[in-house]
């Protein structure tokens, strides 16, 4: 997962930004947080980016898959 999203420059870069982070953790355990973000087109890019990478997640309620914030 974190190979995939390190390959990506865009989403690379976004991951290093804390209110991503916290957005992404956020879902991965409560998909209905969507709502919370959904008129943040930053967080949101984001997330539909994600889950064109990983189509799984938005198939399996809405919410992203568990991860870890890429290390340094």
């Amino acid at each position: 997962v974190v190979s995939k999203i390190l390959a990506d420059p865009e989403l690379a870069a976004a991951f290093q930004k804390p209110k991503v982070q916290q957005a992404v953790m956020e879902l991965s355990s409560n998909p209905m947080a969507m709502m919370k973000y959904q008129n943040d087109p930053e967080v949101m890019a984001i997330l539909t980016k994600l889950t064109s990478i990983f189509p799984q997640a938005s198939a399996a309620g809405g919410g992203m898959p568990p991860q870890q914030p890429p290390q340094q």
